[in-house]
């Protein structure tokens, strides 16, 4: 295959990778505690790698993926992000786009593990960026600039009064959020 092909053939995989990605991001799949999938060494060959993901994905448990699979392709075989998982860590901390290695091992956070880590204190829906507010449970992109353009609010209640967000959307983010 000729240098120009090639590269056009790595970068359309990465494209619909990310693709992917972004799809099982905005439509993740309920957690639906099965138990964990275990890949026999019988199915693997030596152009696989073995992975290990846990934590808040649809499907925890180990994976054959390709070699030079990225962590993002992780995500993809692990069926993706749960509503459960804490977006906001995973941009700062997790590069979806590091190669994996073979026996290596991912854990997603769970949000509920924000309190008892002690992580700093709740957005403030007055002061957060839109990239931060996107991260937020059920705000997209959208509502993050509906809640921009709307500042200041007084009350977070005035995220429903001002049809931002449903009452039953404010009481799945209420206690990330602040004044």
């Amino acid at each position: 295959m000729h240098a120009p092909i090639k590269h056009i053939a790595v970068i359309s995989s990465a494209v619909v990778a990310c693709l992917s990605l972004f799809l099982t991001l905005n439509n993740p799949i309920k957690n639906t505690n099965e138990p964990i999938t275990v890949v026999r060494s019988s199915k693997t060959n030596k152009t696989e790698l073995i992975i290990d993901i846990e934590g808040a994905v649809a499907r925890p448990g180990v994976y054959a993926v390709p070699s030079k699979s990225r962590v993002v392709d992780g995500l993809i075989a692990a069926g993706g992000l749960t509503q459960e998982a804490d977006r906001y860590v995973i941009a700062k901390q997790l590069n979806l786009a590091k190669q994996l290695t073979h026996e290596e091992k991912i854990y997603i956070p769970y949000l509920a593990e924000q309190a008892s880590a002690g992580v700093p204190a709740p957005l403030s829906i007055n002061s957060a960026s839109l990239t931060q507010l996107e991260l937020l449970p059920h705000v997209g992109k959208i509502t993050a600039e509906k809640i921009v353009q709307n500042r200041p609010f007084t009350d977070l209640n005035d995220l429903v009064s001002k049809r931002i967000v449903s009452q039953n959307e404010l009481l799945e983010i209420q206690s990330l959020i602040t004044l």
